[in-house]
């Protein structure tokens, strides 16, 4: 699975914080938004019976509804029109999960939730970028070796790949020893 090293460029006005992540997955993932098959468009976050918490009347809640749900990328095809992982909303930069390393819930430890710096998968809205350099690992080889300013394509599995169809930005560096590149993403 891809990762993110701190080293990172970009501006905030490039990061989407609308959207849960419905998959546990690592922060440097491409995700793509889960349409509703009805009218092909983002659907609302829908939380299941087993979610914590109630409501009640009279209350008010600081939390606020997520626009949608993402999804990672799983493998792109580009033929059929409702599909939708022939689009990328953009890069995790936050690590998604459920469980921490002893199998509790992080739902009910957001103080472990915070050390870990990961975001509850189904109920936290994971911050997604758009635009900026990033340093990612994990990096498919189908197209060869990585030269810099080579295009980097949508990759299967939520990764970044050598060759493709869509290009979701540009090699700025090779790869070194542990895999790691740089990349300058522009997913519009």
């Amino acid at each position: 699975m891809p990762n993110l090293k701190p080293f990172r460029d970009y501006s905030e006005h490039d990061v989407i914080n609308f959207f849960a992540c419905n998959t546990v997955a690592n922060k440097g993932t491409l995700v793509a938004p889960v349409r509703s098959p009805r009218n092909n468009v983002t659907g609302p976050l829908s939380l299941s019976s087993t979610a914590p918490g109630a409501l009640y009347n009279n209350t008010i809640t600081n939390n606020f509804d997520l626009a949608g749900v993402v999804t990672p990328v799983v493998l792109p095809s580009y033929n059929l029109p409702d599909d939708p992982h022939g689009t990328v909303l953009g890069v995790l930069l936050k690590d998604v999960r459920e469980f921490d390393e002893n199998g509790r819930k992080l739902i009910f430890d957001s103080r472990k939730a915070a050390e870990m710096d990961a975001i509850v998968k189904d109920i936290q809205a994971v911050p997604i970028l758009t635009r900026g350099i990033i340093l990612v690992n994990d990096i498919y080889l189908t197209g060869g070796p990585i030269y810099p300013g080579d295009a980097a394509y949508l990759g299967a599995n939520g990764r970044f790949d050598t060759n493709g169809v869509m290009v979701v930005g540009r090699f700025l560096s090779v790869a070194d020893e542990n895999g790691y590149a740089l990349i300058k993403i522009n997913i519009n």
